[in-house]
């Protein structure tokens, strides 16, 4: 059966494909930001880990946190969905990052700059058609600028659909990528871009990628219960690090907080529902145990229950 093609926007992929490929990250960095390319050899993810911590944000925030060699910070994420509270909670991100940067006693001198880059699907800009806008502190009555030590950019790609002939153009394009046409098509704008495609592509037919992205979603839209903190990070451990290990590392967990019950039932229930949505969607019975990591005889056993209810 036919697969539905995960975007460029899939922030799950997105965030695998700078990580897995960080001279596409700088590549894109310098497009956006305008910088030498200099700037940003030796850059650093500060946070790699590639499923999302819900704790304190049900919609299980995944963004790129960048340090370049300079010490300088960069946020970067991808939105597909409007949010009302969007700058309020660009400028609270961005402060928090900025803020931080210092711990009681180190001096505002160690203060490095913090760039936001949002990259996202609905106009936030709507008094004029240009698809990449840059803010940042200025004094309009005396026209003087201050250090740029906090700096937002913001991609709008759906303002965008055909190339213009530069490299943030071709990104730009690249986030609008639908379907694996799109995905020819913006191959060809540059070599970069040749490989960003390939990438996603290959992505497309990972079955963990796949996995994850079932289960990030699945949390998110309600499909998949909101639970414990032991339930669900024992949970997420499980696809995380392989099935069983992950079992073997969450009930450890839920033992050290005194959860040891709840934890074992959050991770039975969330192996059948991802087994359950699997089956929904149509994968055959060799995908769903290799995307699970689990024998032939447990997913017979678990249709058997099924078909009974």
């Amino acid at each position: 059966m036919g697969k539905d093609f995960l975007p460029p926007t899939t922030d799950f992929l997105f965030k695998k494909l700078f990580i897995i490929h960080p001279e596409l990250l700088a590549d894109f960095l310098q497009a956006i930001l305008g910088r030498p390319a200099t700037d940003f050899q030796g850059l650093k993810i500060l946070n790699p880990e590639l499923l999302p911590d819900f704790s304190n944000d049900k919609h299980g925030r995944l963004d790129l946190k960048i340090q370049l060699k300079s010490k300088e910070l960069i946020d970067f994420e991808v939105q597909v969905k409007s949010q009302k509270s969007i700058w309020k909670r660009l400028y609270y991100y961005q402060s928090k990052m900025y803020s931080q940067q210092l711990t009681k006693g180190d001096k505002y001198d160690n203060l490095k700059p913090v760039t936001s880059i949002l990259v996202m699907r609905y106009p936030i800009i709507k008094t004029n058609n240009h698809y990449h806008h840059n803010f940042h502190h200025y004094d309009n009555v005396n026209d003087v600028f201050p250090p740029r030590l906090l700096e937002i950019h913001t991609i709008e790609f759906s303002k965008t659909r055909v190339p213009d002939g530069t490299q943030r153009g071709n990104w730009t394009l690249f986030f609008n990528i639908r379907n694996m046409v799109d995905l020819m098509k913006v191959a060809k704008l540059s070599p970069s871009l040749e490989l960003a495609c390939k990438v996603v592509k290959d992505l497309n037919a990972d079955n963990e990628t796949r996995a994850s992205v079932e289960l990030i979603e699945g949390i998110r839209r309600g499909i998949i219960p909101m639970l414990s903190d032991a339930e669900l990070n024992g949970r997420l451990k499980g696809l995380k690090e392989g099935l069983k290990e992950g079992l073997e590392k969450g009930l450890e967990k839920g033992l050290e907080k005194g959860r040891k019950e709840g934890l074992e039932k959050g991770l039975e229930k969330g192996r059948k529902e991802l087994a359950s949505r699997l089956i929904t969607k149509g994968y055959p019975d060799a995908e769903i145990i290799e995307i699970m990591g689990t024998t032939k005889k447990w997913l017979s056993n678990f249709k058997k229950s099924l078909n009974q209810n």
